[in-house]
């Protein structure tokens, strides 16, 4: 069954480092916080409760402004002990150990793929048949967008995914 309107949401935020070199590309934090202010509204006006989960070792705080503004509360703890109490999962950044533990659950997860991370045709198919993915992109400006009709898709077409072959595939054999 699709998510209906008002369905919770954690959005998992990547590591949040000033470091400009790292293994794999990260947002600038201010392209990140204006990304993640309009996703924010984006979900709530689509009628989704929003919460984020910080990466745990990231460089500073959430920008309280996330949640006296836009009302979405930030989370400590672990992933892994505080998931399974949203319905859906979204990501943007597949690197992080977090995106690999939800493919492992029956959670919907949804990825917001700005690229990052490039998969073989038959990865990325099996990726895609337990993840539902939305292509992310950059514009002149270096703001990231992802279209709401297809993120509004995503969403609903998650629920119905769970092909444990990528997890098979992939991550349980690291």
């Amino acid at each position: 069954m699709p998510p209906a309107s008002g369905s919770s949401i954690l959005y998992v935020t990547p590591f949040v480092t000033y470091d400009e070199f790292g293994a794999f590309p990260l947002m600038p934090i201010p392209v990140a916080f204006d990304w993640q202010a309009r996703l924010f509204r984006m979900l709530q006006d689509m009628g989704h409760r929003v919460t984020q989960k910080p990466h745990p070792e990231s460089y500073g705080p959430t920008p309280p402004v996330f949640a006296q503004k836009f009302g979405v509360p930030a989370l400590s703890g672990r992933f892994e002990d505080i998931y399974d109490d949203y319905d859906i999962l979204l990501f943007d950044f597949p690197m992080q150990t977090c995106f690999g533990f939800a493919l492992r659950t029956e959670k919907p997860v949804v990825l917001v793929d700005f690229g990052v991370a490039e998969y073989k045709p038959e990865l990325r198919a099996l990726l895609e048949r337990r993840c539902a993915v939305v292509p992310g992109r950059y514009d002149a400006l270096n703001r990231a967008h992802v279209d709401p009709a297809a993120l509004k898709q995503a969403i609903e077409r998650a629920p119905f995914l769970h092909d444990p072959g990528f997890a098979a595939a992939v991550l349980l054999s690291a």
